[in-house]
């Protein structure tokens, strides 16, 4: 089965700086996480993604794309899908204590959709809709990551990096892995 691609089907997904094998990266703000181009279909089964770096610079070839002109697209396609939910919204029945201080942020699919936290103009955004200059942004997985708005209620900014310690230890693969520290973003 041959699948057609196009330009809307280009996005940008998040990896740890160990998992950059084969991927057309470029850095984040994020220290030890990368961006990388990748191809997504949504099929009626799932979805189809291509993100080896040699067949994506064979298509981009073949759509005639230089390569930053596809970072440009990628990035407009990944920021045009970004969705902030309240943990408790995202999780049902979640008990992780203070559920109304954390949220979800990923892409409409929730599929590869860490990324969708490079995005300065959306973190500002969800920043001054809780009435905050600083957040915390916390590596969950390749999925998604977790935003805290007023990260100086939660006290010790060493209890977040545990808290992304301990989860990463228990519940992720080695392929889903961000990093193991909590981020600060200030406006």
């Amino acid at each position: 089965m041959a699948i057609s691609l196009s330009t809307s089907d280009l996005f940008i997904g998040a990896t740890s700086e160990r998992n950059t094998k084969d991927l057309l990266t470029r850095e984040s703000e994020y220290e030890g996480i990368r961006g990388y181009l990748f191809f997504r279909k949504n099929l009626e089964k799932g979805y189809a993604s291509l993100y080896n770096a040699d067949v994506i610079r064979h298509v981009l070839n073949k759509m005639h794309l230089l390569l930053e002109d596809a970072w440009e697209i990628a990035s407009f396609n990944t920021c045009k899908e970004v969705r902030i939910l309240p943990i408790t919204e995202a999780l049902s029945g979640s008990t992780m204590g203070d559920e109304e201080n954390l949220y979800i942020i990923t892409n409409i699919e929730h599929f590869k959709g860490a990324s969708t936290a490079f995005f300065r103009t959306v973190l500002k955004k969800f920043a001054d809709e809780h009435n905050t200059r600083e957040i915390a942004v916390l590596p969950s997985s390749i999925d998604e990551m977790l935003l805290v708005p007023h990260p100086e209620k939660v006290g010790d900014r060493h209890l977040l990096n545990d808290l992304v310690k301990s989860v990463n230890k228990a519940d992720l693969t080695p392929e889903e892995f961000l990093s193991d520290q909590a981020y600060f973003v200030k406006f």
